[in-house]
């Protein structure tokens, strides 16, 4: 069992990078949204796991409510992103929280979808299929031989 383990973890291993690498191609490989992804591997399942906000990365989001710490999670990418407001820090976050309640993000109202789980489990599912066919073949064999 630890070989089927082995690779359920090579999976997840390859699924998490696969993502963070199509995530790069949209400037957001050093995100934290990037650092928040990891997974949990056992021999009967994988789990992966992200930031709560990732939906919104891939496909943005619609109008309604914002979260409640919607203003420090802005105040806070206008500090990472040393964006200089002179001193409008308030103002900008107010409107974007309006526009966003109103319209939705601009990602949302154009339809644009950035695809970073997809072609990455995919790719992925196709060497595991092929790993996993392996090593079941190698654990009844060796089982069969005692």
């Amino acid at each position: 069992m630890k070989e089927i383990k082995k690779v359920v973890t090579e999976l997840g291993q390859g699924i998490v990078s696969s993502i963070k690498e199509n995530m790069d191609s949209y400037g957001q490989g050093e995100s934290n949204l990037a650092k928040s992804l990891r997974f949990e591997a056992d021999e009967e399942s994988l789990t992966v796991y992200a930031a709560d906000y990732f939906d919104y990365a891939e496909k943005g989001r619609g109008p309604g409510g914002v979260p409640r710490n919607f203003e420090n999670i802005l105040d806070s990418w206008i500090k990472r992103h040393s964006v200089s407001l002179d001193g409008e820090e308030r103002v900008f976050i107010q409107k974007v929280k309006w526009s966003i309640i109103r319209y939705g993000t601009r990602m949302w109202r154009n339809g644009e979808v950035r695809d970073f789980v997809k072609d990455s489990v995919e790719k992925n599912l196709e060497i595991f299929e092929k790993d996993i066919s392996e090593t079941l073949i190698k654990d009844i064999t060796e089982t069969t031989k005692e």
